[in-house]
């Protein structure tokens, strides 16, 4: 009998074992995949961030380059003017120009020379003074230019947009 009692203590012993190396490697397990999953989050942060960050340097380079190119004297957002140069470029065209509407687009911009942004001068006479010229800069920026070209729609793209609003003496004719 007393060998049957041994027997059943050893079992016993083996299955405590059994059962703490089994709750051990659940609580590593669990460790891990909280770790792993931190670790994603991270990440993913971290390219939101850049794209976020190439986003705006587009939109604000195409902020900075309607102001350039509209310097007092000299703007290039009138009649006579076909494009802007911007960023040491050849000539920018513009699209669909009208007597108070400009539109140019950007490319190659950002941390991996894909980011772009659309830019929109508009002038106007100023209905306060009406010797002045008000204009508006609607610089928007893009991580990336998507399937159809800067600005087509997609998820994974991320927008930032600036506004640029001033109003200027009217010159004289």
């Amino acid at each position: 009998m007393k060998i049957f009692k041994n027997i059943k203590n050893n079992k016993m012993k083996r299955g405590i074992a059994l059962l703490f190396v089994i709750m051990l490697s659940s609580i590593l397990l669990v460790i891990a995949l909280s770790i792993s999953n931190i670790a994603t989050k991270e990440a993913v942060f971290s390219v939101s961030a850049r794209n976020a960050s190439d986003a705006f340097y587009a939109a604000d380079t195409g902020a900075e380059c309607a102001l350039g190119n509209d310097s007092s004297g000299n703007s290039a957002f009138n009649e006579n003017h076909t494009g802007v140069v911007c960023l040491g470029t050849n000539e920018i065209s513009f699209a669909n120009p009208s007597a108070t509407e400009w539109e140019f687009t950007l490319s190659e911009m950002g941390s991996s020379s894909s980011s772009c942004a659309l830019i929109r001068v508009t002038k106007e006479q100023d209905d306060i003074n009406p010797d002045s010229i008000h204009t508006t800069i609607i610089s928007t920026g893009y991580n990336r230019t998507g399937s159809n070209g800067c600005g087509s729609p997609s998820n994974s793209i991320v927008e930032r947009e600036l506004q640029v609003d001033y109003t200027t003496p009217n010159p004289a004719p």
